[in-house]
């Protein structure tokens, strides 16, 4: 593709809408199906509908639509109308042998666009350059309508073999060799060249003939370039077992990318719009894939067909929903061997944990998972048939002992739609089943079917329930139940009905719900099991061995807790404790003479602008150390005096002692000596006080702050730089969600946060796993 633009600069913040237009047959809505899907669909409509952009094609995000127009002279009013809401224009013509396109450029479209008052940027493409025989360079021809009509921000050329070309072998083709290749394919396959190009059957003759010819190198670098391994397969490295890594009760879905993908395609594949993809163009939907995917178990009839054998839009979107359930994967290969473009990643997503989800009260999957137990007798399968929109009279004694699956979207009240499937457990298959430890992870939710007229059925569908439930208990894997009373239109033993409630009421699950697949009444059956699948901490039956286990659980956290309180209050006594003992150590000044210098010797020792400048730093009050100062030397005066009154007192007592020896009269020094004593008393009092006042505000100086750190005088934690950065900032793909701390202790299982906060209130806690071993470590260690 050649291009040289004029120098405007646009800016979209939002979203941009392209207009297309220009000459009938100038490859205008080949030229969006291209740029949509990246490929070259051999059928286009005469007029496309309006095309979105997948959002992963721009860096920015930016959502781009493109207007497709109509050539007729009669919707010329209409195409004038798109114009007027376009964010940018691009005017299309055939570069091949149809000059007058391109003189109708400077005679017609151009200044039809000046008349019309269109302000935004002009693109020129000139399309069908496979089919240009003129040897004029492109630029040639356009630099003179470029010079004429300034308004054009630029001109591209638009070439399949020159892009495959460049991006295989990093050299474009000249015209003359495009002509060549022309010229073989055509004289040996004629339908292998049309108007537009090349097309699928001459593509792939030219590399046939590549491969008769001994040049089997250069397709195998066509195959290797678009990501193909020596099995023609995609390479490892575009499907790296990373991506799909998850735990047990963890599933796939598509991401909202990959939904507007494949609507995109249903609607460029189903060229009628009939909202019927017939088998046909299914097979050229998978064309380009290594197969077909849903011709073989389980997707062959996991699906609702229309009337005439095809599939709608949403049995379409269930299918794949299905396969990126079962094989993701394979899913996610056949979504880029179809044409799309954007990081395998932002195709799927792994949803949350089920264990998490009953945690959080709220399931968010968008893919519901159902498994249906019961009896053979009950007819699961003329349930999951109904649920596939065939009718009662196409399956009257339809059974099967083979699991299968089915597939369909549900409409949810007050909400989009949710995509459910259902799979059938042959009743032989349930020991099977429980087998595995983590044969219920994928499950959101349990169905038990059984023949309302038939007590046999309905114990042996409670049988199925109890395993279930104590298969759930062990593993930790518990699932919402459902009881399901089929066969509503017969008249039904009270028997089962009566057990059915009892056993229900009995394990903690609602009463059942009673359908008739013959007279297709279901009783809103599928959007209830989607109700309850949203739901996943309510409907989990309890076997009486489980409500033991919890009774005798609830008595070892209350004892726990009662543990855990009392080792609080021990904690938080001892560090009260060594907070008090380690500030005496730094306030006394007997024991600071000891131990250190103190708070007042930095100040003599380090100079009183040192501390000044620290309270600066901290934004804190200068004055106050000056206050501390002035509280210092009040103090050390008393000090000084008590001293001084008890030097005094001594030397009183000497003279005395003297006098009263000698036999003289000590009356008079008696007296000074006494009021010597109770004036000493007062001054120690008023020491007491002058220190304790000091003491109050040294504590509330913080520590200095040193000269490496750089401060900005600003109240904003942004305003400050950034010293040094620990690791490096993770980068997470579209689509994924990020982890706040809490999902993390709770997603390795270190802290009980739902207990702990119906204990001790929000954001109370309870340690639990390598969660106490790790805080024992560290008590151990540090304490």
């Amino acid at each position: 593709m050649a291009r040289y633009s004029a120098g405007t600069v646009v800016d979209f913040s939002k979203s941009v809408r392209i207009v297309v237009i220009g000459d009938k047959g100038t490859g205008k809505s080949s030229l969006i199906a291209a740029a949509a899907t990246n490929s070259f669909p051999p059928n286009v409509p005469p007029v496309l509908p309006d095309t979105k952009l997948p959002l992963q094609f721009f860096p920015d995000g930016i959502a781009v639509t493109i207007v497709d127009t109509s050539s007729r002279p009669e919707d010329r009013g209409m195409v004038a109308e798109e114009l007027k809401h376009a964010d940018a224009v691009v005017l299309t013509h055939a570069s091949d042998d149809r000059p007058e396109t391109l003189q109708r450029l400077s005679t017609y479209w151009l200044p039809e666009l000046r008349r019309l008052e269109v302000k935004v940027p002009i693109i020129v493409a000139g399309c069908k350059l496979d089919l240009d025989k003129n040897q004029v360079s492109f630029e040639q021809v356009m630099s003179p309508i470029m010079n004429q009509f300034r308004e054009i921000e630029t001109c591209i050329e638009c070439s399949a073999l020159k892009q495959i070309q460049v991006k295989c072998f990093n050299a474009p083709l000249q015209p003359n060799e495009i002509e060549g290749i022309k010229r073989v394919v055509q004289e040996r396959l004629p339908e292998g060249v049309n108007e537009i190009g090349l097309t699928v059957a001459g593509f792939l003759f030219l590399h046939a003939l590549f491969i008769e010819k001994g040049r089997i190198e250069t397709t195998w670098t066509v195959l290797r370039k678009f990501g193909y391994n020596n099995d023609v397969r995609l390479a490892n490295e575009w499907l790296p077992p990373s991506l799909f890594k998850r735990a047990p009760d963890q599933s796939v879905e598509l991401t909202d990318v990959a939904i507007e993908f494949l609507k995109e395609k249903y609607m460029l594949f189903d060229a009628d719009g009939d909202n019927n993809l017939r088998p046909q163009e299914i097979e050229d939907l998978f064309s380009t894939a290594p197969e077909s995917p849903w011709k073989e178990a389980p997707y062959e009839d996991a699906a609702e067909k229309t009337a005439l054998g095809g599939l709608s839009s949403d049995s379409f979107l269930s299918l794949w929903s299905l396969m990126t359930v079962l094989e993701p994967a394979r899913s996610v290969e056949h979504l880029i061997c179809i044409g799309f473009q954007g990081d395998p990643s932002s195709a799927i997503r792994i949803t949350r944990r089920r264990l998490l989800d009953r945690k959080k009260k709220r399931c968010e999957r968008k893919v519901v998972q159902c498994f249906v137990f019961g009896p053979n007798s009950a007819r699961k399968s003329a349930l999951l048939n109904c649920f596939l929109g065939r009718s009662y009279a196409d399956n009257p004694g339809s059974t099967t002992t083979d699991e299968r699956y089915a597939v369909n979207m549900v409409d949810e009240t007050g909400s989009a739609k949710k995509t459910l499937v259902m799979r059938e457990i042959p009743e032989d298959g349930a020991q099977g089943l429980f087998s595995s430890m983590e044969s219920l992870a994928k499950c959101d939710i349990a169905v038990f079917v059984y023949d309302s007229s038939d007590e046999s059925s309905w114990k042996r569908a409670s049988e199925l329930l109890v395993e279930v439930a104590n298969h759930g208990e062990a593993t930790g894997y518990e699932v919402p139940c459902l009881m399901v009373s089929a066969k509503d239109d017969i008249v039904s033993s009270q028997i089962p009905i009566q057990d059915s409630t009892r056993v229900t009421q009995d394990v903690g699950i609602e009463h059942h719900v009673s359908i008739s697949s013959k007279l297709e009444d279901f009783n809103n059956l599928f959007r209830k099991i989607i109700t309850a699948a949203q739901h996943p901490h309510l409907s989990i039956p309890e076997t009486e061995a489980g409500k033991s286990r919890k009774h005798y659980n609830r008595k070892i956290n209350r004892f726990l807790m009662v543990v855990s309180i009392v080792a609080a209050v021990v904690v938080v006594g001892l560090a009260a404790y060594f907070v008090y003992v380690s500030q005496e150590r730094v306030l006394l000044p007997e024991k600071i003479e000891n131990e250190g210098p103190n708070f007042m010797q930095q100040y003599k020792r380090r100079g009183t602008e040192i501390i000044r400048e620290s309270q600066r730093r901290r934004l804190a009050s200068v004055d106050f150390v000056d206050e501390i100062i002035k509280l210092d030397k009040e103090w050390r005066q008393r000090q000084f005096e008590v001293d001084a009154l008890r030097t005094e007192f001594n030397k009183l007592n000497k003279q005395v002692a003297k006098l009263k020896i000698s036999g003289g009269d000590a009356s008079e020094l008696i007296q000074q000596a006494e009021k010597n004593k109770q004036d000493a008393l007062k001054k120690e009092k008023e020491v007491g006080d002058a220190y304790a006042k000091l003491k109050e505000d040294l504590v509330k100086v913080g520590n200095l702050v040193p000269d490496s750190c750089v401060v900005v005088f600003s109240y904003f934690q942004a305003d400050n730089p950034v010293i040094k950065i620990w690791g490096e900032k993770p980068v997470f793909a579209p689509g994924k969600k990020v982890m706040n701390h809490v999902d993390l202790v709770e997603n390795t299982f270190i802290a009980d946060t739902k207990r702990g906060a119906e204990i001790a209130g929000g954001r109370g806690y309870f340690l639990r796993g390598h969660g106490v071993l790790l805080n024992h470590k560290l008590l151990s260690t540090w304490g």
